[in-house]
């Protein structure tokens, strides 16, 4: 028997039956704990086995100086810091183009903005989010049509990690360099 009822590559949680139901014209799709979605034929990797989890992310609180979170970026090299608050909320989120538009100059020879200012002041907010149980796919289209470098992954309101657009950057050369394995290469 087939199901319209959910589709749990959207959200497993709004299935009736859970997880694995059946879909019209898909195989069964279930869960794993990895983060995977699993049919009968493939596997689609979920964001968790591409994003920076928590426990690895670089943090800062909203009274953090824009020099200190540019600092840490260089440091680091990365681009994208979210910002929590001191109950360790996620409130916003700080890239490194945001802190070159806040401290360029505004007019040539003219000398940059201090960057003694607090990083609440440059933050993106709301943070543009992705459930962690969703595919990579899923996650990279939502990534495209909303135009971001990086996405907070969160569930339950609970910072989980952070994706990035060099995150798919390393999944798509990964798949290339798999396709190129498996093709045969002609010689011109």
């Amino acid at each position: 028997h087939e199901s319209m009822r959910c589709h749990p590559r959207i959200d497993p949680d709004q299935c009736e039956n859970g997880p694995g139901v059946r879909i019209k014209g898909v195989d069964t799709v279930a869960w794993s704990p990895s983060g995977a979605w699993k049919t009968e034929n493939t596997t689609m990797i979920g964001i968790r086995e591409i994003m920076t989890p928590r426990g690895d992310l670089i943090t800062v609180l909203p009274t953090t100086p824009i020099s200190e979170s540019a600092r840490l970026m260089s440091e680091n090299h990365i681009r994208h810091i979210p910002v929590i608050d001191e109950s360790s909320e996620l409130v916003g989120m700080v890239s490194h183009r945001d802190i070159l538009a806040a401290t360029a100059p505004k007019a040539p020879g003219a000398a940059g903005i201090p960057n003694n200012r607090p990083v609440n002041e440059i933050m993106s907010a709301p943070v543009m989010t992705v459930d962690p149980r969703v595919s990579v796919l899923d996650a990279g289209l939502r990534l495209r049509s909303l135009g971001v470098g990086s996405l907070a992954v969160v569930l339950d309101g609970e910072l989980e990690g952070i994706v990035t657009d060099s995150d798919f950057l390393v999944v798509a050369i990964n798949l290339l360099e798999q396709l190129d394995a498996t093709e045969p290469v002609e010689e011109f």
